[in-house]
C-alpha cells in the first residue's frame, strides 16, 4: 500500500469511527449491505455469462446450427468450472508442529470447553508455532462457498510466558473469533475480511485476461472493504477481549495483555537482534533458537528492564495498522484499573509446563529444526553481506592509519561500525564524522 493509499485507507475509517459511534446501526447495514455485493456481483457476472452463451445457443438454433450447439454446451460447462476454479481459495496454512490428544489430553479437554460454552466450531487441528502468538486460522474445503475446517495455532513462546489462567484467557478470546454466543455479524465479518483479502491476493497473481470483470471490481472492492469493515473489526477485537474476561476472570485477561506486550518488546528488541547478531561469525543459524527463547522467558525478566517494556507498550497509542488496539486501549475497554500498574509476577508454572509436561522440550526441539531450516537461507545472506562489510572495514580502517578519510569514507567507516562494533566504537567514528561535517559546513 502507498503512502497515498493508506492515507485514504486511515481517511475513510476515522470518518467511519465518527458515523459508527453515532449510527451505529445504520453502519452495520451499511456492512452487511457492502459484503453481500461481493456475492452479488460474482452471481451477476456469472448469470450475465451464462446469458451470453446461452443466446449464442438459440442464435446457432435458429440458423440451423444444431452442430455447434454441443460445443457450446462444453464450452458453458468449461466457463462454470473456471469460474469455480477462479474463487477456489487456497489459503496458505503456516508451518507448525501438530499436537495430538494423546500428547496434551488436558489441553484438549479445555480447548473443548470453551468451545461448548461459546458456542464456537469445534478445532479441527491443532498446532505448536515458534510465535509469541495464538490464532485460529479457517479453511475453506469449498472455497468461497464454506465448509469451514478450522486450525487453531498456539505459539510455544507463547504458552511459557503464560500461567495456565492466562493462557485461557487467550484461548477464549481467539474462539471468541467463531463465538455463536455473542455477535454473528460481526464474527461473519471479522471471517469475510480475510476471504475478500486472499481473493484480492489471487487476483493480483493471475494473468488470465478473460478474468478482467472480476479482477477490477475486486482491486477496487476488497481494499473498499477492508476499510469500511475495519471499525467493525476493531470492535471485534474488543469483544474477544471480553470472552476472555468472562471465561478466564478480568485478572487473568489483563495480565495476559501485560504480559504479552511486555515480552513482545523483549522478544524484538532484544531476543531477536541479539540471536541475528551471531551472523557475524557463524555461517549457520543456531539449532537451538526456540529453545534459547524458551530458556530466557522462564527465567524472566529483571523489574526494571520489564517495567520498561510495559511502559514501552502502555505509550504505544493505537494506530490503523491493524485492527489490534493498542495495550492501553485493550485495559480500558474491559475497565482494568490502570492506577500504578505493574508487570504482572512471574507465574509459579507455565502455561505450557502445565499442558505438556516433559514433551515441552521436546516440541522445542522439533520447532528448533523447523525454524533453522525455515530461516538458513537468509541467515547465510546475512553472513555473506557481514562477511563483506568486514571486509569494507577493515579496509578503512587501513586507509586511516595511512591518511585522512573523504567525509564520504567517514560516513561510510561510521556506519560500518554502528553495524559491526560496540557501542563505544559506535559513538566515537560518528563524533569523528559530525566534526568533520561542521569544519566543511
Amino acid at each position: 500500500m502507498t503512502i497515498e493509499q493508506q492515507e485514504r485507507f486511515e481517511t475513510l475509517v476515522r470518518q467511519l469511527e465518527k458515523y459508527a459511534r453515532y449510527h451505529q446501526t445504520d453502519y452495520r447495514i451499511r456492512v452487511g449491505l457492502l459484503a453481500v455485493l461481493g456475492y452479488a456481483y460474482i452471481i451477476f457476472v456469472f448469470l450475465l455469462l451464462l446469458g451470453i452463451v446461452w443466446s449464442l445457443r438459440t442464435v446457432l438454433i435458429a440458423i440451423s446450427a444444431e452442430h455447434l450447439t454441443g460445443k457450446l454446451n462444453l464450452m458453458t460447462l468449461l466457463l462454470s468450472l473456471g469460474i469455480g476454479r477462479l474463487f477456489w481459495i487456497t489459503i496458505k496454512i503456516p508451518k507448525g508442529i501438530p499436537v495430538h490428544r494423546a500428547q496434551a489430553p488436558e489441553l484438549f479437554a479445555t480447548i473443548e470447553q470453551l468451545t461448548a460454552i461459546l458456542q464456537a466450531p469445534k478445532c479441527d487441528r491443532v498446532f505448536l508455532t515458534d510465535e509469541l502468538n495464538a490464532g485460529v486460522l479457517q479453511k475453506f474445503r469449498f472455497g468461497l462457498f464454506g465448509w469451514h475446517q478450522n486450525y487453531l495455532f498456539l505459539g510455544l513462546p507463547l504458552m511459557q510466558a503464560l500461567s495456565p489462567g492466562q493462557f485461557r484467557a487467550v484461548l477464549a478470546h481467539e474462539l471468541g473469533h467463531l463465538s455463536g454466543n455473542h455477535s454473528h455479524f460481526s464474527n461473519w465479518i471479522y471471517r469475510l475480511r480475510k476471504i475478500w483479502f486472499e481473493l484480492a491476493e489471487q487476483f493480483q497473481y493471475k494473468e488470465q485476461k478473460s478474468f478482467f470483470l472480476f479482477q477490477w471490481f475486486f482491486n477496487w472492492y476488497s481494499p473498499y472493504f477492508q476499510a469500511y469493515s475495519f471499525v467493525l473489526a476493531r470492535a471485534n477485537e474488543y469483544e474477544a477481549d471480553r470472552c476472555g474476561v468472562e471465561l478466564a476472570g478480568l485478572q487473568n485477561e489483563a495480565d495476559a495483555d501485560i504480559n504479552l506486550a511486555i515480552y513482545g518488546y523483549f522478544l524484538h528488541k532484544s531476543f531477536l537482534p541479539n540471536l541475528y547478531q551471531q551472523a557475524q561469525y557463524q555461517a549457520e543459524p543456531p539449532s537451538d533458537a526456540i529453545t534459547q527463547l524458551l530458556q530466557a522467558i522462564e527465567i524472566g525478566l529483571s523489574p526494571k528492564e520489564a517495567t520498561k517494556w510495559l511502559n514501552r507498550a502502555l505509550n504505544h497509542q493505537t494506530d490503523y495498522e491493524d485492527t489490534h488496539p493498542c495495550l492501553r486501549d485493550r485495559l480500558m475497554a474491559i475497565d482494568y484499573n490502570l492506577t500504578d500498574i505493574r508487570p504482572p509476577q512471574p507465574p509459579e508454572q507455565t502455561a505450557a509446563k502445565y499442558f505438556f509436561g516433559d514433551l515441552l522440550w521436546s516440541f522445542a526441539d522439533s520447532l528448533d529444526r523447523e525454524w533453522k531450516a525455515e530461516n538458513a537461507k537468509f541467515w547465510q545472506k546475512l553472513y555473506l553481506r557481514t562477511q563483506q562489510q568486514t571486509r569494507n572495514l577493515a579496509a578503512l580502517n587501513e586507509q586511516a592509519k595511512e591518511r585522512e578519510l573523504t567525509v564520504e569514507q567517514t560516513w561510510k567507516r561510521a556506519c560500518l561500525t554502528w553495524n559491526l562494533e560496540d557501542s563505544y566504537e559506535r559513538s566515537r567514528y560518528f563524533r569523528t564524522f559530525s566534526n568533520k561535517n561542521r569544519t566543511i559546513l
